[in-house]
Formats: structure tokens, sequence, C-alpha cells
């Protein structure tokens, strides 16, 4: 059975505001009087805390600031203007011309199909996809060298994804009518637009397509096999448990 707690009188000694409360709590002060006289000590102790004079990245300005907030951040502005200005960079758009604004850690960092660091909108990103002209077929006997090239690996080159899976032309079809094995690459949908922009990149350039086969055939091929480990490596642990 539960046991009932009995009640005092208490009067606040800063206020004076008498309530009820329970007979075991021995606070002197009321709930008010005693969040504003904590307020106070914390208050008190910022002020007292060491401050540490940090120049600003962006505007180069001197300010303090205390050793807690420079271990929560590798890097602190003066103000909240600073900071927007600081990771925020100007890009000009690949397709458009056009100039635009984006994060710096998109620029620095790598994402997989790097849209937003060099164009200015999702349309200009799949208009610099589909710039080269394109051909309509691949070849009277394209389905059973896709097939093939699925067989031969079924999985993606470069991030081991096992459905839904495409087939890459290291050299572009248009360009040699190449349908041989060895120009061919299993590629989900996303790796598949990473690579032919990095494709469309390097044609703008002016290389060859017996040294683009050679350079960036060689690069994919050994993803290729680095993936193949990893995914026999799984396979393998699997079976183990």
């Amino acid at each position: 059975m539960k046991r009932s707690r009995g009640q005092r009188e208490r009067s606040c000694e800063c206020c004076g505001r008498v309530e009820l409360v329970r007979s075991d709590n021995w606070s002197s002060q009321c709930r008010s009087c005693a969040a504003r006289a904590n307020g106070s000590i914390w208050l008190q102790t910022l002020k007292t805390r060491p401050k540490l004079s940090v120049k600003c990245p962006c505007c180069a300005k001197q300010f303090k600031t205390t050793p807690s907030r420079l271990r929560r951040a590798k890097l602190r502005f003066c103000s909240r203007d600073c900071r927007t200005s600081w990771s925020a960079v100007v890009r000009t758009c690949k397709q458009c011309g056009e100039e635009f604004r984006t994060s710096r850690g998109r620029v620095a960092g790598f994402t997989r199909s790097n849209s937003r660091a060099n164009y200015c909108s999702l349309d200009c990103y799949h208009q610099w996809l589909c710039k080269p002209d394109r051909v309509t077929g691949r070849g009277s006997r394209w389905r059973a060298c896709r097939t093939e090239a699925i067989r031969r690996a079924p999985f993606c080159g470069l991030c081991g994804r096992l459905r839904m899976l495409d087939v890459h032309h290291i050299v572009p079809f248009r360009l040699t009518q190449d349908n041989r094995q060895v120009n061919l690459l299993p590629l989900c949908k996303r790796c598949h637009k990473v690579v032919e922009c990095v494709l469309n990149d390097v044609l703008a350039v002016g290389v060859r397509p017996f040294d683009l086969l050679l350079a960036l055939g060689s690069i994919l091929r050994e993803r290729q096999l680095a993936t193949f480990m990893t995914l026999r490596r799984i396979r393998q642990v699997e079976q183990e448990l």
C-alpha cells in the first residue's frame, strides 16, 4: 500500500511567498527564486571561465571564446554571418556557365554524382551527361554482349551492387562501335553517372580512344578486381557463420 506523504507550509525567504509543499522538501526558497539563484550562479561561472583570443578565419577579427567551444569544433567564427560566408563558395556551372553558391564541404569532399559541386541545378547535370551526340543502337548483337558482360561480373565494378545493373562502354560506342568484353563494364545506375561525368571531362581534353581504353580501362578493371575480392571475402565470412 502506497504511503501518503504529509504537507507543510513554506514561506520563501526571498520573496515571502507562502505555499504548501511536501513534508520531505526542506528547501527554503520557492521554485522561481531557486531558479533565479541558480541562474545567477551559472552566469557568474561563465564570467569567471578562462577566455582565449582566437582569430576568425573569415574576417581575421580577434574575438574571445572558451576552450570548451574550441574543443567542440575545429573552426570557430566571430559571428553567424562569417560562418555562412566561409562555408559557401562560388562555382561556375559546367553546363550553362552561370555562377552559383554551394557548400565548401561539397567541393572539398567526394560526392558520388558530384552534381552539387559542379552544376547549378539537376537539369544542367543531366544535360551535361547527354551533351555528346548519342547513337540510338548498340549493334545487332548488343543484347548477347550485355548478357555475357553481366554473367562474367554480376556486380557493380565500383560499389559491388548486385541488382539493377547497367553495362558501361569504357570507350563510348559512338566513337569506335566496340562491343568487345574488354570495353564493357557492369555498373549500377549511380556509379554509371559518376563514370560518365569523368568520361565527358576526359573527352573534352581531346584524349584518343585507344589511350582512353588503356588508361581509364586499367583504372576501372583494377577497381572491379578489388570489389570482387571484397565480395568474395564477405561471402566467405557469411558461410563460416
